[in-house]
């Protein structure tokens, strides 16, 4: 008979996986980087982050397939926004601005957005210490656009479109409650419709000239790990350690992709940038609203008004 797993022992795993959907989340931004601006277009990592997924999740878009059917047209764009174009304009920013810029304006910007929808879309009202978390992140995203070269104003402008596009798939996936591979594979699903097609026809891409440890790289970053591995574990997390836990875990991002790209790419910060992306990172901590439990409550999250936190 297997023995009950302990609840130390459950939060220590929780924090395992969250930390592996950390690892993943800010070595992607850096990855993309070093594919962008080396021999792959933008294109090609497109494809791969989409067809990758898109083949491993076949079976579990059939066996969903009576729930996909009950989806309307707005459901589906909204999902579809964080596949083709949120990873299209992700990798077009690294073409001109750094990862640090990245990570402040688009985690540090997204929540902001789907919690301005969720205040004046569905009436939540939230409270202080998420509004506080709101203005830091908007603090922060704003030093990034006012400390950045003129450069870099382009890459700024397709962070924040990449945000925009990961907002209205938050709200979207949210209200629809799907299981997170089911919302993955739509998502992959339907860009790989419009992409493949496309890249096949026109001179999308450029990854027959790229040396094959590249290639490789990048299935293992774009398709698998950020694709697949961060998904079931920030699932897996969010089991163990509770929603809001693991939300303000998504804290340790900003900071830890930009240590990434100072360490991967030499792109060392300046104070100011780095003032910036703590700001950013503690202003996704506070809107994460985390509460200290008291003894024998531990686990538990708060609610506003029935809603989950967004």
């Amino acid at each position: 008979m297997t023995p009950p797993v302990e609840p130390g022992d459950r939060r220590a795993a929780g924090w395992l996986w969250v930390l592996v959907a950390i690892a993943i989340w800010a070595s992607w931004f850096a990855v993309t980087a070093h594919g962008v601006r080396g021999t792959l277009a933008t294109a090609d990592l497109v494809l791969i982050r989409v067809v990758v997924p898109t083949l491993l999740l076949a079976g579990a878009l059939w066996a969903a397939r009576r729930r996909l059917a009950t989806l309307g047209v707005g459901d589906l764009l909204g999902l579809a926004l964080y596949g083709l174009p949120f990873i299209a304009f992700v990798a077009a920013g690294l073409a001109h601005a750094p990862v640090s810029h990245a990570v402040a304006l688009v985690p540090g910007v997204m929540p902001v957005l789907a919690g301005l929808w969720a205040a004046f879309g569905e009436g939540v009202r939230h409270p202080p210490r998420r509004r506080l978390g709101f203005a830091l992140m908007i603090a922060g995203a704003g030093s990034i656009l006012a400390l950045g070269p003129t450069g870099s104003a382009l890459g700024h402008g397709f962070f924040l479109a990449a945000s925009a596009c990961l907002a209205v798939f938050t709200v979207t996936a949210r209200r629809l409650a799907l299981p997170p591979f089911v919302a993955t594979g739509i998502v992959a699903g339907l860009s790989s419709l419009v992409l493949v097609p496309a890249y096949l026809a026109l001179p999308l891409g450029r990854i027959a000239a790229a040396p094959w440890s590249e290639i490789a790289l990048q299935i293992l970053m774009q398709g698998l790990l950020a694709g697949l591995l961060a998904i079931y574990a920030y699932a897996r997390a969010i089991r163990s350690l509770g929603v809001a836990t693991a939300a303000a875990a998504v804290a340790l991002v900003p900071p830890t992709a930009t240590l990434i790209g100072w360490a991967a790419l030499g792109e060392r910060p300046s104070v100011g940038e780095a003032i910036a992306v703590t700001v950013v990172a503690a202003g996704v901590l506070a809107a994460a609203d985390v509460r200290l439990k008291a003894p024998g409550r531990a686990g538990t999250t708060r609610r506003d008004n029935g809603r989950s936190a967004v």
